[in-house]
C-alpha cells in the first residue's frame, strides 16, 4: 500500500509507546520515531483501545477532554468512531490528531483479551480513496488477528 506501518504497545493504564516503525517505500512518506509516547486515547489507536480500558464513560470523557487535537473533535463524534471501530475491527483518524495525516489502526490482543498492541498504517490525508482505506483497514485487522494468534 506504500504506507508507513507502526507497532504501538500499551504502556501502563494511560500511555502507548511506539516500539517499531517500518517506513513506506514511497519517495514521499511519513516517518515515525520509535520510542515516542502518546496518551492511550490518541489517534486511531485510541479508538481501538477505548472500549477495552475498563474505564467508565465518565472517565473516558474526562481523559478525552485533556487531549490536544490539531483538528477539533467532540467526545460524541469520537465515541461514534470508537463504536464503528469496534464493529469493523479497525479504526481511522483522518487528520484529527495531526492535520494532513491519516492513520488506521487494528488491535492486537494478549492472552487475557486486553489490547496489548496496535498495528497502524500511517499515510498522508487524501492519499487514498475510501475503498482503498477500507482495504487497508481490513488488511491491518487481519494482520492484527495473526499477531494475536502468535501471542496467545
Amino acid at each position: 500500500f506504500n504506507i508507513t506501518v507502526t507497532l504501538w504497545k500499551r504502556l501502563g493504564p494511560d500511555k502507548i509507546i511506539l516500539v517499531k516503525s517500518v517506513p513506506s517505500p514511497a519517495n514521499v512518506r511519513i516517518e515515525m520515531a520509535e520510542g515516542q509516547r502518546l496518551p492511550v486515547l490518541m489517534a486511531s489507536t485510541g479508538r481501538i483501545m477505548a472500549p477495552h480500558l475498563g474505564w467508565t464513560r465518565k472517565d473516558l470523557k474526562t481523559a478525552f477532554k485533556a487531549l490536544r487535537w490539531q483538528t477539533p473533535l467532540t467526545f460524541e463524534d469520537y465515541w461514534e468512531q470508537v463504536e464503528a471501530a469496534e464493529r469493523r475491527g479497525w479504526a481511522s483518524d483522518p487528520g484529527y490528531f495531526t492535520k494532513g495525516v491519516q492513520t488506521i489502526a487494528a488491535p492486537v490482543f494478549d492472552r487475557t483479551g486486553d489490547v496489548a498492541f496496535s498495528i497502524v498504517g500511517v499515510m498522508l490525508l487524501g492519499q487514498y480513496e475510501d475503498a482503498a482505506l477500507e482495504e487497508i483497514g481490513t488488511a491491518l485487522r487481519d494482520a492484527g488477528r495473526r499477531l494475536t494468534s502468535a501471542l496467545t
